[in-house]
């Protein structure tokens, strides 16, 4: 079978004169192996946490949201995380193979929900 993962992504602001409406289209996505949705709900510590994602063979896309209601958490590679996820928030992505992904929480440990499939 082929396309056995359908990924959506959607951004839209209005904001005074300034207004955006950009509809992502539906990707259609080869899914090799049968694992996922993992590793779910992490606690993400101040200290740093390395997500553990050994159940898959080749992490593929995935999707992540903050269950916290008031602290953020950021994320990326092991030295380095750019990327800002507030209360609530949510982001999708691919993973790179062969990397490693870490998140750690600003104020106060997180739970984030973290389910990335097989690529």
């Amino acid at each position: 079978m082929s396309g056995e993962i359908k990924h959506t992504c959607t951004l839209s602001a209005d904001k005074g004169n300034f207004s955006l409406a950009r509809q992502g289209k539906t990707l259609s996505v080869d899914m090799n192996g049968n694992g996922g949705a993992t590793p779910g709900t992490v606690s993400v510590l101040v200290a740093g946490t390395t997500i553990d994602l050994s159940e898959l063979t080749t992490p593929g896309i995935g999707i992540m949201t903050n269950l916290d209601t008031v602290n953020f958490v950021t994320f990326g590679g092991v030295t380095d995380q750019p990327f800002k996820l507030k209360a609530g928030e949510q982001a999708s992505m691919r993973m790179n193979p062969g990397e490693t992904l870490k998140m750690v929480a600003d104020t106060a440990a997180c739970k984030v929900l973290i389910q990335f499939l097989e690529d």
